[in-house]
């Protein structure tokens, strides 16, 4: 890969209150104050947190100058990426910081937001934690206002229902998705849901839960009137909101359980990635999402997530648990991987992928891979160690790192 901007050693290792000393250091040190105050955490006098610190979601800003991250120590950071501006510089530190205290499950920034927006108004981010009320907060200053709450409560029990995936339809109203397949439709200045659908295909509470929806290319908003949904249960759904009423269309016999569906920037088709396989489905859109092939990872996804991102110029790219990027060129991806004669594999293997890049990182795992929606040459991306083994090495590798891509990659 290019030389970027990364986080270098700041992440690194396995205690966290060290983590957020040597991001506080860094920053003194660049700019001799703290004028860019980091918001501390309520947990940072406890020496004894030990994990490592994984940034598990980021998000593009929409002109490309800045991206929000989402970290496991219940911090939200911004990080200004410009690779033009200081040659010199190449350390990311971050922005603003600020936390919560607990843990995140989901989170989704709005797709225009950027600080260089006029007004605050699009530079918001939801949070949904775990009994608490799903909350807007805004990313304009390190205090991080809670601008909004909205209602997410089981009117049987009182109880806080957990949203785990949310996605922003246009710039005022947004999807969640929860617990027993239920979907809810939220304005953004309205605290009560405009309206509420669940599927009664599934009686199951332990797997029948919302997992993602349908995402767009370059951050674009995803359709007014109709989503596709996947579940932790393998099920595929398509829901009219003007019918309010999931319909079933698909269930994988691989995998467990959904967590990203990316569109093809010609919505033809739809890359359905899940946990424990090393299979990508890929649905066709106008064939009611029927699947006509694969494409074959490199390595088996576990239960810590990895997300792939698709733009028109570089296809399908997604990050591997060896520190590479392997992809697919956008001509493959805008045709389902399907040659000009119409064939797959026979063997149902899927689709090798086109190119595989090494990064420098091959002691740690990529978790995302998030290409830039304004120039489609930078990349962000996030690395770790496998946070579900017991105790990775002491020295284990985290952190961000924002790149080029290499001028051989597609289109570039």
């Amino acid at each position: 890969m290019k030389d970027g901007m990364g986080t270098k050693d700041l992440f690194d290792g396995w205690n966290v209150q060290r983590v957020w000393q040597k991001e506080d250091k860094t920053l003194l040190d660049r700019h001799q104050s703290l004028d860019k105050k980091l918001q501390k955490s309520v947990f940072a006098q406890n020496d004894s947190w030990e994990r490592p610190v994984i940034c598990q979601d980021m998000f593009w800003s929409k002109d490309g100058s800045s991206i929000v991250t989402i970290h496991d120590d219940y911090g939200i950071r911004q990080y200004m990426t410009s690779l033009q501006d200081d040659k010199n510089n190449d350390q990311l530190i971050p922005y603003t910081r600020m936390f919560k205290n607990r843990s995140i499950v989901t989170s989704q920034v709005h797709p225009l937001y950027s600080l260089y927006n006029d007004t605050g108004n699009f530079n918001v981010l939801l949070t949904a934690c775990r009994d608490l009320p799903l909350q807007m907060y805004s990313l304009q200053d390190v205090e991080g206002l809670c601008l909004n709450h909205y209602n997410v409560a089981n009117n049987e029990n009182g109880t806080w229902e957990i949203p785990y995936a949310i996605n922003w339809t246009n710039e005022d109203q947004f999807l969640i998705g929860s617990v027993k397949n239920k979907v809810s439709l939220f304005n953004c200045y309205r605290r009560s849901p405009v309206w509420n659908f669940q599927s009664k295909r599934s009686n199951s509470t332990k797997k029948s839960i919302v997992s993602c929806f349908n995402e767009r290319p370059h951050g674009e908003f995803s359709d007014t009137k109709n989503s596709i949904f996947g579940t932790y249960k393998n099920e595929l759904y398509h829901l009219d909101h003007r019918m309010r009423y999931p319909q079933f269309l698909y269930w994988s016999p691989q995998g467990t359980g959904y967590i990203q569906l990316l569109e093809s920037v010609n919505a033809h088709y739809v890359y359905a990635l899940k946990r424990n396989t090393n299979l990508i489905d890929v649905l066709d859109t106008r064939e009611f999402h029927h699947p006509v092939n694969q494409l074959q990872l490199p390595f088996k996804i576990g239960n810590q997530k990895h997300k792939a991102s698709i733009t028109s110029t570089n296809g399908l790219a997604i990050g591997t648990d060896d520190g590479k990027i392997v992809g697919w060129s956008p001509s493959a991806i805008e045709f389902g991987a399907i040659d000009r004669n119409g064939r797959t594999h026979n063997d149902k293997s899927g689709e090798k992928p086109e190119v595989i890049f090494e990064t420098g990182l091959n002691s740690s795992r990529i978790n995302i891979v998030q290409q830039s929606p304004a120039d489609l040459g930078v990349c962000a991306l996030s690395y770790s160690p496998d946070k579900m083994t017991e105790r990775p090495n002491a020295h284990a590798s985290s952190g961000i790192y924002v790149t080029e891509f290499p001028t051989d990659f597609f289109g570039l």
